[in-house]
């Protein structure tokens, strides 16, 4: 009437090796050859490298945002676009997408000065002090928020 659950399998990884054919190689140095450690280095050369740009990057644009730099700003949209292309955010580069047509020409006169140099908020009041406009309408809205769920 009741049947024994059957035992299971012990899990294998998806690359693993049998243990019987594995051949352990404790005793013996492994070097790479010249071809492997030039690769080896031009990596960790391209990582260092990709980092630095990141950095200098991200310092560039949110010095663009303190200082409220339309000209600066637009180009970083127009540099972040394909990055976002290639993480999937296909929502942010729709958005990009659609700031940058209106900015290049697709909207008004009006429209196009009112995207590039109305994007930050001056919060203090001090030179060098803008915060993004997307950041500012956070701040104003947390009360609200923190009121309804109360």
């Amino acid at each position: 009437m009741f049947r024994k659950p059957p035992t299971p399998k012990p899990k294998r990884r998806k690359n693993a090796v049998p243990e019987d054919t594995r051949v352990e190689k404790a005793d013996e140095d492994w070097f790479c050859t010249q071809e492997c450690e030039e690769d080896i280095q031009d990596r960790k050369l391209l990582y260092s490298k990709s980092v630095m740009f990141s950095f200098l990057l991200h310092e560039g644009f949110r010095t663009a945002i303190r200082e409220n730099n339309g000209e600066k700003l637009m180009m970083y949209h127009r540099v972040h676009t394909p990055m976002l292309e290639n993480h999937h955010h296909w929502q942010y580069v729709k958005n990009f997408h659609r700031l940058l047509a209106l900015e290049g020409g697709c909207g008004s006169e009006y429209v196009q000065n009112s995207i590039k140099w109305n994007s930050t908020v001056n919060v203090r009041g001090t030179r060098g002090g803008n915060i993004a406009m997307g950041m500012a309408m956070l701040v104003v809205n947390i009360p609200v928020i923190v009121i309804r769920t109360v």
